[in-house]
């Protein structure tokens, strides 16, 4: 878990609001937590930041797929003696079935404000709840400098070991290592909802330094893919993120025998540059809109002067009005609703071309490229269906003439 200044704040872990909030009560030297966590990947537009968004996901996945993706975590972490890291367990249980149970727990965690309003009694219930509840659970240790230590329990119901009990191990693996990053620290410089810039990296005996080349590796990836956007707001998440990955390796990369060196005063030189190199081409551009802005005014003001003319008449005899001028003149008086509407899609495409509004805040536009992520040869598959539906359309209408 990069960090700025290379230090957790061991005083404010559990208090997150990020995905859901979570309930927790503190001891002299321990803490109990219990997180909702909402692990679906159904995608459906519209349906990603609200809490009747996320019950329709739920309820479609449990009725159409038959699936569920509610679950929730029970944490119980105590201080070590040094008071340098935090160790305890972890529990993932999927709330389908366990509603009542959860419910009382987390009732109990926030009826409980004060080390002496029972906390022992009710850490106990909730760590007897966890191991009888849970699917899977895990050995934890938290670290001040932000390095965790995840050991999974054998999870139930996985059978004989396999590649597809590695690959699911794996996932719960990190599952729990967002859940203590959620928990132990506020997410900057990108969104919450997308924090897999570093994962877990299964330990290897013979290379015990791995991890810290993969995490140095995987920041590094992400400041790249960041700065390849080439958007304003993206630049500023590759800034914010490199200064993570210059904190990582003040922290972590002294360890590593061979650490990978990367130019990272010119790469943040590079990215000032980009920034201001952007800065001056959407200056450009908004002058050039606001330019065509006022000429669409000016113009649209012509015409309704030109308008009001046709009406008037000087010693007898009337004003010639150019034609066009009538013809446009009588386009806005009998079709209002439309021209409106033209109006507002021009307004809204030069927010988009101004850089006023992110496309990538749009749900149907996120939910978009999540399905078409999850083709491997989605190309392939989208030009087919294109000529499929034409084709069928075109012998439809042949067939249609041919036999009515």
């Amino acid at each position: 878990m990069p960090t700025i200044t290379g230090h957790l704040s061991f005083t404010a872990i559990g208090d997150t609001g990020h995905p859901t909030p979570c309930v927790h009560i503190r001891g002299t030297s321990e803490i109990c937590m219990l997180q909702k966590r909402d692990l679906l990947d159904v995608v459906l537009p519209y349906t990603e930041n609200s809490k009747v968004g996320s019950f329709v996901r739920e309820y479609f996945a449990n009725f159409v797929i038959g699936i569920s993706g509610m679950f929730c975590v029970i944490a119980n972490l105590q201080r070590h003696a040094s008071g340098e890291y935090f160790f305890g367990h972890l529990y993932l249980v999927p709330l389908r079935k366990n509603r009542s149970q959860i419910r009382s727990l987390r009732r109990d965690l926030s009826n409980c404000r004060h080390y002496s309003d029972g906390f022992q009694s009710i850490r106990d219930k909730a760590l007897a709840e966890g191991k009888k509840l849970c699917v899977c659970s895990a050995d934890v240790e938290l670290h001040r400098n932000g390095k965790a230590q995840i050991k999974l329990d054998e999870p139930k119901g996985l059978g004989e070991r396999n590649a597809d009990s590695t690959l699911l191990e794996t996932l719960i693996a990190n599952q729990f290592f967002y859940f203590l990053k959620d928990v132990s620290h506020v997410h900057q410089h990108h969104d919450p909802k997308q924090d897999a810039i570093t994962e877990v990296t299964e330990i290897d005996t013979s290379n015990k330094h791995q991890w810290i080349a993969e995490t140095q590796r995987s920041l590094y990836r992400e400041v790249i893919r960041y700065k390849r956007f080439r958007n304003e707001k993206s630049l500023f998440r590759a800034a914010g993120i490199l200064a993570y990955a210059k904190s990582f390796e003040r922290c972590h990369a002294k360890d590593l025998p061979m650490a990978e060196k990367f130019n990272t005063d010119e790469l943040e030189k590079s990215l000032s540059v980009s920034r201001e190199e952007l800065q001056h081409v959407d200056q450009k551009k908004i002058a050039e809109l606001d330019a065509m802005r006022n000429w669409f005014f000016a113009l649209f003001g012509f015409v309704i002067s030109a308008s009001f003319l046709t009406r008037l008449s000087e010693n007898g005899g009337e004003v010639n009005v150019h034609k066009s001028l009538i013809g446009t003149t009588k386009f806005v008086a009998e079709n209002p609703v439309p021209v409106i509407c033209l109006l507002f899609v021009a307004s809204y495409v030069s927010s988009f071309l101004t850089h006023r509004r992110d496309p990538a805040s749009i749900d149907l536009i996120r939910s978009i490229l999540r399905w078409m992520q999850g083709f491997r040869l989605r190309w392939f598959i989208c030009a087919n269906v294109l000529l499929t539906t034409v084709f069928t359309l075109i012998f439809y209408f042949l067939l249609l003439k041919q036999f009515f």
